[in-house]
């Protein structure tokens, strides 16, 4: 399934990542490896561009945005690894029952992206139901996906989760390290569920 990239709207949301911040995390906490395996989890270390669970309406291209901040000199910058989309609402499982076999990616009522967009590695589905999102392969801290249109999303609410899993070279340890931030939102038709 596909959106028409007509009257599509944009909706931006970023992360600020402080160099400084997560340099002193690496250097004097034990909060996690800092590997791709174990990223370090820091929702409470970054500055986010909205309040609360943000509302997502169809037909919205959605750009998640890592912003570095730094007060030194650093040329270091966050590069997202992947966005990992979770389903964590009631409504978008029951629409995924309905729709098994109509549809061999259930995300497909959720967002839009095309056979091609898969086999290129931009979307992947796990056996776990998770929605694997690569970065812009044009800018290494954005993230792109859009959802479907009014007619096509699922009545009501859906909630997802999605963690953003990034890399950041530490200069003074002489690495990169990978950290994860992992915040909700919620996808609406617009049509009130019955």
């Amino acid at each position: 399934m596909e959106t028409s990239t007509e009257n599509l709207t944009d909706t931006i949301i970023t992360f600020n990542v402080h160099y400084e911040t997560l340099e002193e995390v690496i250097t004097n906490l034990e909060l996690g490896m800092g590997t791709m395996y174990k990223p370090i989890p820091i929702d409470g270390l970054v500055l986010k561009s909205f309040l609360g669970i943000p509302n997502i309406e169809p037909n919205t291209d959605i750009k998640i945005y890592l912003q570095t901040n730094t007060e030194s000199n650093t040329e270091s910058k966050a590069t997202i690894t992947y966005c990992k989309i979770q389903n964590v609402g009631k409504v978008f499982t029951i629409e995924t029952q309905k729709s098994q076999t109509k549809s061999l990616n259930p995300w497909n009522i959720i967002f839009s992206f095309t056979t091609e967009d898969e086999e290129a590695g931009k979307f992947r589905t796990t056996p776990d139901g998770s929605l694997y999102v690569s970065p812009n392969p044009r800018m290494s801290d954005l993230v792109e996906i859009t959802t479907q249109s009014e007619d096509v999303l699922p009545e009501g609410l859906t909630y997802i989760s999605y963690s953003i899993i990034f890399s950041l070279f530490i200069e003074s340890k002489g690495q990169s390290y990978y950290f994860r931030i992992d915040p909700l939102a919620k996808v609406s038709s617009n049509r009130p569920q019955k």
